[in-house]
């Protein structure tokens, strides 16, 4: 089953390769899972590859987005 755990592996392995709309939806569809909601390190990890790409406006986005989480602390 997909957990947290696996959700950021592959968001991880996603942003390793660039390929953020991927690792983007893999976000939404966590989010969609009232069960397996994204945490601090799952953010992070799709900030960090928004960063590489560079795509900064993404990564504000997504730093808003986990300020306003009060998973996210």
């Amino acid at each position: 089953p997909l957990d947290k755990t696996v959700y950021t592996t592959l968001i991880a392995g996603w942003s390793r390769t660039k390929q953020m709309e991927r690792a983007q939806a893999l976000l939404e569809e966590m989010k969609a899972n009232p069960s397996c909601q994204p945490d601090t390190l799952t953010y992070t990890t799709l900030i960090a590859g928004w960063c590489r790409l560079p795509d900064m406006t993404k990564a504000q986005i997504l730093l808003d987005e986990m300020r306003a989480n009060p998973r996210c602390t």
